[in-house]
């Protein structure tokens, strides 16, 4: 019998390779992928326990307002990607997380349409970002939303999904569900809901966005992105009146899935849930960023 492990190796191998781009094994489960255009670009794929994880660096200068305007770029990706922060060398990527479930499914079909996609995300996120900086846009759209036959789909009942994945919830309009989260000291609520493409969206927003002042914009878009780079799967992203952490889920997720993507977001709030609502305050976070000695 093969091993699973030593079988997921090898499709997402055989995936990468396939791509047509110089590719090296950097250890076990490690590729590094060259993508030359102007300049040659490394893509690091990593297989980390029951993950797939790509990321690449965005060479982006970090500017005073870079931290929230990747916030806002974030809430344009497709399922798996977004921008994060590395912790200690503050160091802008573009990352993907797929996660590996298991599969009932002997011949990998599945598995290896699941891949295919997840790095076609990841590829338009990239593409579209790397055409931006060249012509000095300040915005891009990567998202690849799919039409949706809601006759032949149907609208998924959130509160069942999530009494399914071992999480309470409570039914609100449209069968949207409100989901208290598992975070100790403080009260934050995920909703669940279906999107216009017909993906499954949870998200949990942390505070309401009002006339911020440069060092607020800063100091909250530098945390929520770091924090993004420290928790799998959860994103930060900024909306027209609320930050917050997300997870796309797709049209149909399993309830391990789900349960994933619910407790990211409690570990998202935990890490800095209340820090995020003192940083809309402007003395707080001029303080904040000078300690950190970033330049405003």
């Amino acid at each position: 019998m093969i091993d699973p492990a030593h079988r997921i190796t090898a499709f997402v191998h055989e995936h990468l390779a396939g791509q047509g781009l110089p590719m090296q094994r950097a250890g076990v489960g490690h590729w590094l992928l060259g993508v030359t255009n102007h300049h040659t670009t490394l893509i690091s794929a990593r297989l980390l326990t029951d993950w797939l994880v790509l990321e690449t660096a965005a060479q982006h200068p970090l500017g005073a307002d870079a931290g929230w305007q990747f916030l806002d770029a974030n809430r344009r990706l497709g399922d798996g990607i977004k921008f994060v922060l590395t912790p200690t060398e503050q160091q802008l990527s573009l990352r993907g997380e797929l996660p590996l479930e298991p599969r009932d499914d002997t011949d990998g079909d599945r598995f290896a349409r699941d891949i295919r996609a997840f790095w076609d995300r990841f590829e338009a996120a990239r593409q579209s970002f790397s055409h931006a900086a060249t012509n000095a846009e300040t915005s891009f759209d990567a998202s690849t939303p799919q039409p949706l036959n809601r006759a032949e789909e149907g609208v998924p009942n959130c509160v069942t999904l999530c009494e399914a994945a071992g999480w309470s919830a409570t039914a609100r309009s449209g069968k949207t569900a409100v989901v208290p989260l598992d975070v100790p000291q403080g009260h934050f609520q995920a909703v669940l809901e279906q999107e216009d493409d017909g993906a499954l969206r949870t998200a949990v927003e942390l505070s309401p966005i009002g006339t911020l002042s440069a060092a607020c914009r800063q100091s909250v878009g530098r945390l929520m992105l770091t924090a993004s780079g420290v928790v799998r799967y959860a994103r930060a992203f900024s909306g027209q009146d609320q930050v917050g952490f997300e997870v796309l889920l797709g049209r149909i997720p399993t309830a391990a899935r789900l349960a994933a993507g619910l407790s990211a977001l409690s570990v998202a709030c935990r890490l800095c849930g209340q820090e995020v609502a003192a940083l809309m305050n402007d003395a707080v976070a001029s303080a904040y960023v000078q300690v950190r000695g970033w330049s405003s």
